[in-house]
């Protein structure tokens, strides 16, 4: 039985350019979508930010953006300035 080619990850297509769907997790907190909106500046939206539902208990809130990014530093940045708002828990 022959092995499987696995192939080395330089060979395969860039998946770049692409539009990231995110799903943010946070705190329901005074001025959060201001906070987010700040991180967003800058980078290509292919949709707004805008509501994405919470728990019921109201302790975490659901907002949800999609956004164009051209490299994998591009998703690294956008996703190191997410993290940085306080109150966010979770970026899906």
């Amino acid at each position: 039985m022959a092995a499987a080619h696995i192939p080395d990850p330089g060979d395969l297509p860039s998946p770049y350019p692409a539009v990231c769907h995110l799903s943010i997790i946070a705190e329901p907190r005074a001025a959060l979508r201001e906070a987010l909106a700040a991180a967003l500046a800058g980078h290509a939206l292919a949709s707004p930010l805008h509501e994405g539902g919470g728990t019921p208990s109201g302790r975490h809130c659901a907002l949800r953006v999609s956004v164009r990014v051209g490299s994998r530093d591009e998703l690294d940045a956008l996703d190191r300035s997410l993290r940085a708002v306080p109150g966010v828990r979770m970026i899906l």
